[in-house]
This record gives structure tokens, sequence and C-alpha cells, in this order.
């Protein structure tokens, strides 16, 4: 392994001359990094095969296979705090697959037989988007349904809550999500009963590229 952490395979044979003395050595370097790689990503599936068998299986576009080492460390990550209470937020560039590593550690939670629900919060207008979180009580606004409803983070309780782009939520909302998720409860809109959730809470934001 060199100093910047490439594995190599040399292979040394001597060479003799007539007299039976040592003349020289041929040495043979190859780089199999890729190979070592993909070895330890077989060994890494192999060793969670038994762990994986009792979860659903993962659509395609939910698995995480990869020969980089930084994503490798990430999946290590997702182990360790998967089966974990722990609120995440996920950083990275548009495309780089912040939903699929929030899906991958919801299905490798013992939350995962609950609800996932996911919350494009920059898609919500701003007028309704604490009813469409917090939900609300039969005539608590015009135009509200009778018999109220419950709302986006009632309907993930027992589960996971993904909020894709959470930086898009209106502040006055965020400060209320806190509440959520330091309290565990909240009041939907027009109420005054307290509901107590247990919900488990995975957002992310874009960063530049």
């Amino acid at each position: 392994k060199t100093r910047i952490g490439k594995e190599l395979v040399s292979v040394g044979a001597p060479v003799f001359n007539n007299n039976g003395e040592l003349e020289k050595i041929v040495s043979v370097t190859r780089d199999f990094s890729t190979q070592m790689k993909v070895s330890k990503m077989i060994a890494e599936l192999n060793e969670n095969m038994s762990f994986r068998s009792h979860i659903e299986p993962e659509s395609d576009e939910d698995k995480l296979i990869t020969c980089n080492d930084k994503m490798f460390e990430i999946k290590t990550l997702i182990k360790m705090i998967a089966e974990t209470k722990v609120t995440v937020l996920i950083n990275g560039e548009t495309g780089t697959g912040k939903e699929v590593v929030a899906k991958h550690i919801y299905k490798s939670s013992n939350r995962r037989d609950m609800p996932f629900i996911k919350v494009n919060c920059g898609a919500i207008s701003p007028s309704i988007v604490e009813a469409e979180l917090f939900g609300y009580e039969e005539g608590s606004f015009t135009g509200a349904s009778k018999g109220g409803k419950i709302g986006l983070i009632e309907a993930a309780n027992g589960g996971t809550l993904f909020l894709d782009e959470i930086s898009e939520l209106p502040m006055e909302q965020q400060v209320k999500l806190l509440r959520v998720l330091q309290e565990g409860n909240f009041r939907r809109v027009g109420g005054s009963k307290q509901i107590d959730v247990n919900v488990r809470v995975i957002s992310n934001i874009n960063i530049p590229p």
C-alpha cells in the first residue's frame, strides 16, 4: 500500500548466473486497486446478507452500489445511524442521490415497515404549507374540509418523514417543526389538542457544485 493509499501487488523473481550467484531480481508491479474495491464490496454484501434477508427487497433506484471509498464510508455511517432515532441532514449537489441515501437509511432501520412520507418543501405553496404539514381542524379556515384533515407529519407517525429541500420551507414553519423534533408533539391548525407523534426526520439541502 503506497503512501497515498493505492493498493498494488508486486511479485519479484531472482535471476542467477551460471555460477549460481544472484545477479538481479526482476520485479513486476500491478495496480489491482479496482479489483480490491470490488472484492471489498462483495465481501460487504456477503457480510450483510443475513441482515438484509428479512428486509423488503430494494428497488433498483434505492440500492447503494459503489466502488468509491467515500461512498463506502457513507454506507458504514448509514449502518451506524439507521437503527437510532437521530435526525439526519443530507448535504449534496443536485443529482447526487440524496433521496436514495434517505430511502436506504429508512430501509435499513427498524421503521422499515412503517410509513415513509416524502415532502417536497419547495413544491408546497407557502399559504398552505402549515396545513399540509400539521393538518387542520374543521372550520379552521375558509375551504377547510369537513371533519378536518391530518397532516403529513401525523401521517408519518411511527415511520420516517423525509423533508426534501428543507431550506425551501418558510422559516416560521421551520420553527414549528423544531418543536416536533424537540418535544415530539404539535397542534393542528385551528386546534387546541396536543398530538403526540413518534417520527424519524430525514431532510436534505442542495449545496452548490
